[in-house]
């Protein structure tokens, strides 16, 4: 949609026009006015998509790395089944729970500071219990998977449409058989 970017004046402009509004911009055809209703709308409620939700981004690029950090003294006192698993543990060390956190680009080292609360990032998931995993992502060399980043390019947050196979949905088992008629006939001649 970048090429209807200089269609809009401001950003509160964006944000109040109709979709006749747009056509009269002159966003056509009405799938584009749409969609641009549509991202509109996900933006709204806070929806968008990989990489939309980190604090720390620099020039584009953001950094997601797989820590260790103690677990919550309080959530533990709720629930007494917690308390049973917290003696227990699948991470390396005892009374410690693996979580993903954004650090800024050239930062290699991470302090967990407990006043502020650890946040979970859409797309983004813990893999093989050290692997960060998720949409757009890149290793870091030397990182083992435990540390990658993330790249804003062209295309990230757009809709991809999906494609035709074999005439659609509606008109699939008609064309496979008309495909598989053809190739008999050229088998017997």
């Amino acid at each position: 949609m970048v090429k209807h970017a200089s269609k809009f004046p401001s950003w509160d402009k964006l944000f109040a026009l109709s979709s006749t509004e747009l056509r009269d911009l002159g966003i056509e055809p009405a799938r584009q006015r749409r969609y641009l209703l549509r991202k509109r709308e996900k933006f709204r409620q806070g929806i968008h998509g990989p990489g939309g939700d980190l604090d720390h981004v620099v020039d584009g690029v953001a950094q997601l790395r797989v820590v260790e950090v103690p677990l919550d003294p309080n959530a533990l006192a709720k629930d007494a089944s917690s308390a049973k698993l917290s003696a227990s543990s699948a991470t390396l060390s005892p009374g410690m729970r693996k979580t993903i956190v954004n650090l800024p680009p050239d930062a290699t080292e991470y302090s967990h500071d407990s006043s502020n609360p650890l946040k979970k990032f859409a797309y983004m998931k813990i893999h093989r219990g050290s692997m960060v995993r998720g949409p757009f992502l890149q290793p870091i060399k030397g990182a083992n998977g435990q540390a990658c980043i993330i790249r804003a390019v062209e295309g990230m947050w757009e809709d991809k449409l999906g494609q035709k196979v074999d005439g659609g949905e509606r008109r699939r088992a008609e064309v496979r058989a008309k495909q598989r008629s053809e190739e008999r006939r050229k088998a017997k001649a």
